[in-house]
């Protein structure tokens, strides 16, 4: 991965808002994820692998609320 040394990531309200597909993978010395309000809103598949150090995940309101297909354009 192109950011070995990322040790936490912050997104805030309506960040990457009707993404279809989120990965973060071989980040070893992750420990943490905060979304805020609605980040990843519509988003159809989130991978996360290989995070070894990853302690905390904190969800903000309909943060990773998915994807309802009928909705789809």
């Amino acid at each position: 991965s192109g950011l070995p040394e990322l040790h936490s990531i912050q997104a805030g309200s309506y960040a990457f808002k009707k993404t279809p597909f989120f990965s973060l993978t071989n980040l070893p010395h992750l420990q943490s994820i905060s979304l805020g309000y609605c980040t990843l809103y519509r988003c159809q598949c989130i991978e996360l692998e290989n995070l070894p150090e990853l302690q905390s995940i904190h969800l903000g309101t309909c943060a990773l609320f998915g994807d309802d297909s009928s909705c789809r354009e």
